[in-house]
Parts: C-alpha cells; sequence; structure tokens
C-alpha cells in the first residue's frame, strides 16, 4: 500500500501547487488616452496621448473633454471603465473654430500557462450622433476569442455584452477601446459622450483542473489517515510487548 500512499501525496503537492499559481502573466502594457483636435484656422490636427507611467499599475487617467479610463490589473480579474467624447466650439460660427475627439484605449497584453475558463462582461452607455465605434475584444494571434472587434457605431443605452470561452495555454491581447470616426464633423455646439461603463474580465480553471485538485486533496487526506492508523497500530503492538 506504500507505492499508492506515496502516488496520492505526489498529486496533492502538485495539485496545491497547481491552485496556488497565477493564471496570469502581464506582459504588454498599451493602455493609453488618445486626443485629436482640429484647428480650422490652421487646417490641420493637433494630436496628444497619455500613458501610464509604471506598466500595470492600476491607473486611472483623465485628461481632454470628459475622456477618462479606469483600469485594474489583478491575478485572474481585470476590470475597469472608458469613457471618450467629442465636442465643437460652443459658439455658433460658420465653419466651426475647432471640433475634438478624445478617446481611451484599453490594451493589455498576457499570458497563461494553464487552461482556464474566461468570462467577458461588457456593458455600453452612448448616446448622439454616430462618432465613435466601440471595440471590446479579447484576441489571440490577432483572432478573436471573445467579444468583437466593432460593435457599430449606434451603441444604445445600457447596452450588456457577455461572453465565455475555454483559454488553452498562450498570449493574449484585451483590448477595450472607443475608436472616433472622422467621417462627419460635429456641428457648433454639439456634445457626445460615449461610455464602456463596466469591463470585467474574469478566470477561473478548467473543471478537469479543479477535478484533478480535489483529487489530488483527497488523497493528501487518505494518505494521512492511514499514516495516521499506521502509527497507532505501531503504538498497540509497542504496549503489548511492554506487557507481554
Amino acid at each position: 500500500m506504500r507505492p499508492l500512499h506515496l502516488v496520492f501525496v505526489g498529486v496533492s503537492v502538485l495539485c496545491s501547487v497547481h491552485g496556488r499559481a497565477a493564471p496570469i502573466e502581464y506582459l504588454r502594457d498599451d493602455r493609453s488616452l488618445f486626443f485629436r483636435t482640429y484647428i480650422y484656422s490652421l487646417d490641420e490636427y493637433v494630436t496628444g496621448f497619455q500613458v501610464p507611467t509604471v506598466p500595470f499599475q492600476n491607473w486611472t487617467g483623465h485628461a481632454g473633454d470628459g475622456a477618462t479610463i479606469t483600469s485594474n490589473l489583478y491575478s485572474d480579474w481585470m476590470y475597469g471603465t472608458v469613457e471618450g467624447s467629442v465636442r465643437s466650439e460652443y459658439f455658433p460660427v460658420y465653419p466651426p473654430g475647432t471640433f475634438e475627439y478624445s478617446h481611451p484605449i484599453h490594451d493589455v497584453t498576457f499570458a497563461i500557462a494553464e487552461t482556464q475558463i474566461a468570462s467577458l462582461e461588457l456593458s455600453f452607455y452612448g448616446g448622439g450622433a454616430p462618432w465613435m465605434e466601440v471595440e471590446g475584444a479579447l484576441y489571440r494571434d490577432g483572432e478573436v476569442v471573445m467579444g468583437a472587434s466593432s460593435f457599430g457605431v449606434a451603441v444604445p443605452d445600457s447596452t450588456a455584452q457577455h461572453s465565455t470561452a475555454v483559454l488553452d495555454p498562450g498570449t493574449y491581447r484585451m483590448v477595450v477601446a472607443l475608436h472616433p470616426l472622422y467621417t462627419s464633423q460635429p456641428e457648433p455646439g454639439q456634445r457626445t459622450t460615449y461610455r464602456v461603463t463596466s469591463v470585467e474580465f474574469r478566470l477561473a480553471p478548467e473543471p478537469g483542473t479543479a477535478a484533478l485538485l480535489a483529487l489530488g486533496l483527497t488523497g493528501l487526506g487518505v494518505a494521512r489517515r492511514r499514516r495516521g492508523f499506521g502509527d497507532a497500530a505501531r503504538r498497540t503492538n509497542t504496549v503489548a510487548c511492554s506487557s507481554a
């Protein structure tokens, strides 16, 4: 019975280590706020960027007219919000003096070493002219695994998207962004805000892994009980010999 005892203990140790391992290894951080302002008198665009100063640090950026991004990263969970806006000058001149697009980009590349069950939740809010389109997707090798590369330009209020997938070990890229469309120019005094009000990406062990972990822990308990029975039996034999 001793070889079986060793196998159980070995599986338990392996599963315990597996269960403690952080499923996400962050590799690249391209989150940013992007601004583009058109100055009519110069007939040119002025662009700007704001990026997190410390890679993968929980980060909130504020800049531009209503553009924000919040992003929180953990070993098995990402969540946050993004907000972008489009506006023009408020005085009714023709042609308008300036108009501005501000949009945030959540763009993080990461790797997982074990098979995981992933879930992605997105909630949108938008209104006004269709000046922005929403991207909310998990990519692998350029292919969409969850979500969509574009949810279209007409984002209705409080639209929710939910998707799940089994992720094999490998490298993935999570992108949630508001992309401005330069097909039209806002009228004087117009302003629109688009939001991804909730972004939540979670990982959980694949059921087979969870079952293996449970089996290992059960085996460890059996091994401990067997060792306890053996110790009790040896103590009984020792007392009997002493009495003799």
